[in-house]
Order: C-alpha cells, then sequence, then structure tokens
C-alpha cells in the first residue's frame, strides 16, 4: 500500500480511498477499559473481533505496510491519509476496521464514510457488519443499518453514496472516502471540509 508520504503512483492507476481525520491532540493512551494502547494491540483486537488479520510488513519497496495507515489513523499519528493499492488490497476493510476501533474504544465518535459509487459503500458496510457480529460487540451497536448505526456508548457512523448532496451534510470526527478515482471532484472538495475538531477524551 502506497501511503500519503509517497507520491510514486498515479491515481489513474491505483485505485484509491481518501482519509480526511483531524487531529484531537496528544497520541491516545489507555482510558482504563482496555483500549488498545500499541499498534499490536490494536491488531490483535481487529483480528479477533473480524476474523481477519491486517498485514503489518510491506513486500514492496517504498511502500508501506496497510497497518501503518490503519493505527496511524487511530493513535491519531497523522491528520489524514491517501491510500493507493491494487484492486483488492483491503482497503476498504482495513477502514472499516479502522471504523469499528475508533466507535468500540472512542465513546461518542461520528464517521462518515463515502463510496464513490453505491456497491462500494455497501461493501464497506458488509465488512462493518461483519465486526459487529462479533460477541464482543454485538450488544454495543445492537441495531445496525448501512445508512445510519449508533452505537450504546453514543459512536455512530453513517454510509453513504458520494454524491454532492450527500457530501453537504454534517461535521463528523472522520471522513472517508472510498474508491475516490470512480468519483466526481465536487463531492470530494465537500468531503474535505466536513471534520470538525475534537477532543479524545483527553488523550
Amino acid at each position: 500500500m502506497l501511503s500519503s508520504r509517497l507520491k510514486e503512483s498515479s491515481l489513474a492507476d491505483n485505485a484509491a480511498s481518501w482519509l480526511i481525520k483531524k487531529r484531537p491532540g496528544a497520541n491516545a493512551q489507555s482510558n482504563g477499559a482496555g483500549r488498545p494502547l500499541t499498534d499490536e494491540e490494536l491488531l490483535a483486537w481487529i483480528a479477533e473481533v473480524t476474523g481477519c488479520r491486517i498485514p503489518d510488513a510491506a513486500v514492496c519497496p517504498g511502500h508501506d505496510a496497510p497497518a501503518a495507515m490503519v493505527c496511524d489513523l487511530f493513535f491519531h499519528r497523522i491528520t489524514d491519509a491517501l491510500a493507493l493499492a491494487s484492486r483488492g488490497g483491503g482497503k476498504t476493510f482495513d477502514i472499516a476496521a479502522l471504523h469499528l476501533a475508533n466507535a468500540r474504544w472512542k465513546p461518542g465518535h461520528e464517521t462518515s464514510h463515502f463510496g464513490a459509487i453505491d456497491p462500494q459503500a455497501h461493501r464497506a458496510y458488509g465488512y462493518y457488519l461483519q465486526g459487529l457480529r462479533s460477541p464482543a460487540l454485538r450488544q454495543m451497536a445492537p441495531d445496525p443499518h448501512i445508512r445510519e448505526t449508533r452505537w450504546a456508548n453514543g459512536s455512530w457512523i453513517e454510509i453513504l453514496p458520494g454524491t454532492e448532496a450527500q457530501t453537504q451534510g454534517g461535521h463528523p470526527m472522520l471522513v472517508t472516502y472510498d474508491e475516490l478515482e470512480s468519483g466526481k471532484y465536487q463531492p470530494y472538495e465537500n468531503a474535505k471540509a466536513m471534520p470538525a475538531e475534537w477532543q479524545d477524551n483527553g488523550h
């Protein structure tokens, strides 16, 4: 996976997922309730609830492992990222896993996830729902819907098509835009302006 720190590939040659996250302050620390403190703990938790392990080793020179992006965003080391990877490279699953972790471990966290095309939005929801079937999470979000899923801890996520109308909505803490190269320019520009500043429980 080619991260935003490297510029060796073009959108024309790669599927892309655009993530925008406003920095909430310092790096995340434990809240005393078992919240992951390290990349290893976060990846182990994701594997436990989804049954899938996100690769944490890069296999191409100059590229980053998919896990690096997920961990860097979860722990607030970066404020935004552009992920370039091959078809079937796991971009949508990786982002769905990030959404699960944010909703579970950051009470009140708000996410808007856009798919440039409607089937891609549904695919992201499928991965997200896969995690919600875990016994560890089932009761925390007992009534999931593709339009909006609300958690018992106050977190919520909406998964929407990346249209101009949909991207003129609210101001969540995290906005992700999947299959960027298949979408239109104005919805992407709208999405960049959506995230709001927030504090991650003082972390």
